[in-house]
């Protein structure tokens, strides 16, 4: 029976082995921990680094965009005939793989509403952009389209109009003025997104 209680009490007092069993266990618990933070802060970081890649490329579209619609419009302002004046527009504002076929330049018309939405996006993406000068170019644009819609090969070699002219100039003015105004800030932003940050 002494034995036994002698046991017991033996059983009571902790020993060198169990201060390192603590110390082990808690050990393993800070390692646990660590290995739960740094598995959550990788999908975190890459989570990030995707959102920044995605505005990128949303901000790039834009700009490349107003690219186009920018050398369409400096373009446009040198042509004589509504031929080329069609083949500008074509080449700048129609669908690049179909350039080359004889479609009417009506349905470039349709290709402008691809246009505008990615103007539009481009006012929740950068945060010195006028929408409504964009808007309003594209609006002018569609007005040319339609003004030289020709119905014969002799009706595509005559010059343009005077009130189409009228039109041109009006673009080049506001591309002009966008240009002065925003572009350089929409540069700097597209430049502002640091991808390996």
């Amino acid at each position: 029976m002494d034995d036994l209680i002698n046991a017991i009490r033996e059983l009571g007092n902790p020993s060198f082995i169990d201060y390192i069993s603590i110390i082990l266990n808690c050990i393993a618990i800070i390692v646990s921990i660590c290995a739960i933070v740094y598995a959550i802060k990788i999908p975190k970081k890459i989570a990030e680094q995707q959102n920044k890649i995605a505005l990128f490329e949303k901000r790039n579209r834009c700009y490349m965009t107003i690219q186009r619609i920018m050398a369409c419009s400096k373009q446009l302002k040198n042509n004589k005939t509504k031929r080329e004046a069609i083949s500008t527009i074509k080449y700048w504002l129609g669908k690049e793989e179909r350039f080359t076929l004889n479609e009417n330049i009506v349905s470039i018309a349709f290709q402008l509403f691809n246009i505008e939405q990615i103007v539009i996006e481009g006012s929740f993406i950068f945060t010195d952009y006028d929408l409504h000068v964009l808007q309003e170019i594209i609006t002018e644009y569609r007005e040319i389209i339609v003004q030289l819609s020709c119905e014969t090969i002799k009706e595509s070699k005559e010059n343009i109009n005077n009130n189409t002219l009228d039109k041109i100039i009006h673009i080049n003015n506001l591309c002009e003025e966008f240009e002065k105004k925003y572009l350089a800030n929409i540069e700097q932003e597209i430049e502002l997104v640091d991808i390996n940050k």
